[in-house]
């Protein structure tokens, strides 16, 4: 991300939902986040088949049926589509289903019409999107996601995955290794191609704390974690981040993020997580993505709150602290315009960092260009 020469400003990166591409669409002309806002990064990801029609099949043989309007994953997540007049403008959000619920032995998780994740033809593009973006003067991001636990859980539904893993009837554990699997062959790749981040992810936390007790995240979630991050490392040609993602506060889990090699933590979600005293505390071993808060200064706050949460962020910056600018998750139809884009003009205002040495070196990820985006 780093040109060596220009203004230094705050790295800047917006998640979006369609209703918000919509908006920024009618304000720009452009529909492309990254172009009309002058992100600093681009996702790029594998390209899994459209096997939908294995997967109908196969889902009708155990017992459940999929509606026919319902979006059917490559992976075997289902989500009905709700009545448009329930939505309103969040055309975006639908219903989960959780089909692998019927499920009640292994045998029948092996007949299912997985997608061959080892098959070359998933990542052929991923190097030159790569370079692509890199091109493009933003950092690439290998996205993966949602990493094991959350993908099993939408097939299975949470109450299972709990219920499996308390009885060791093997069911979840197949799943969660599928899953982990898949992240760490897609990994690899993106880690080959030269990726400037790795992002991995699975929320465990609430806004009470962690979802589930420490020690079971440890002794089900982090050593598959530990594993992707493992693989990553393994097939390494150019220096990246591991960026990890959870919503909720996780505080509790924090260092062990770090002991297995976690980077980045997004985001620091204001409303459960004090931004100024967590970053403060972990600052010096981790670095911190999206903090301006979904919930409550994106929707709710003035501009003039936006631009308040983000002078926090440039303080801290300014002060040694590693901070890429973002809101703690998408931005829904009920962000206005106006924050949205003040959000984006603040980020950008040049940076005037503490001399080296009075806390800690520059970070050398912050973003330098000539000319940055408008």
């Amino acid at each position: 991300m780093l040109s060596g020469k220009g203004p230094h400003h705050l790295p800047l990166d917006v998640w979006m939902t369609g209703p918000s591409a919509d908006m920024v669409e009618r304000h720009t002309g452009i529909r492309n986040e990254a172009e009309a806002l002058g992100l600093s990064v681009e996702r790029i990801g594998p390209r899994y088949p459209n096997n939908q029609r294995e997967w109908r099949k196969a889902y009708r043989e155990i017992g459940f049926k999929v509606a026919p309007d319902a979006e059917v994953g490559s992976t075997g997540t289902v989500h009905d589509v709700p009545p448009a007049a329930s939505v309103g403008a969040a055309y975006h959000l639908l219903e989960m289903r959780h089909p692998i619920g019927l499920v009640t032995r292994i045998e029948q998780l092996e007949k299912l019409p997985w997608p061959d994740v080892d098959s070359p033809d998933m990542y052929r593009h991923i190097p030159g999107e790569v370079a692509a973006v890199q091109a493009r003067g933003r950092a690439a991001i290998g996205q993966m996601d949602c990493t094991a636990f959350e993908m099993t859980w939408y097939v299975r539904g949470m109450d299972n995955v709990y219920l499996d893993l308390t009885d060791g009837n093997g069911i979840s554990d197949w799943l969660l290794d599928w899953y982990t699997h898949r992240a760490e062959v897609a990994v690899r790749h993106y880690a080959a191609a030269g990726a400037d981040v790795i992002w991995l992810g699975d929320d465990v936390g609430t806004q009470r704390g962690m979802m589930m007790a420490v020690d079971f995240w440890r002794e089900h979630l982090k050593p598959r974690l530990k594993r992707v991050i493992d693989a990553a490392h393994a097939a390494q040609t150019a220096p990246f981040w591991v960026a990890y993602h959870s919503d909720g506060d996780v505080r509790q889990i924090i260092p062990d993020l770090i002991e297995i090699g976690v980077e980045v933590l997004n985001p620091v979600q204001p409303e459960c997580m004090p931004v100024v005293p967590t970053i403060n505390e972990y600052r010096d071993r981790l670095a911190f993505w999206g903090m301006v808060g979904t919930q409550t200064t994106m929707p709710f706050g003035m501009p003039y709150n936006v631009q308040l949460a983000v002078d926090e962020l440039r303080e801290l910056a300014e002060s040694g602290a590693r901070i890429i600018v973002g809101p703690t998750h998408a931005i829904e139809p009920d962000v206005p315009w106006e924050n949205l884009e003040m959000l984006v003009r603040e980020a950008k205002r040049p940076l005037y960092p503490a001399p080296v040495g009075a806390h800690t070196s520059r970070p050398h990820w912050i973003h330098e260009e000539e000319e940055g985006p408008s």
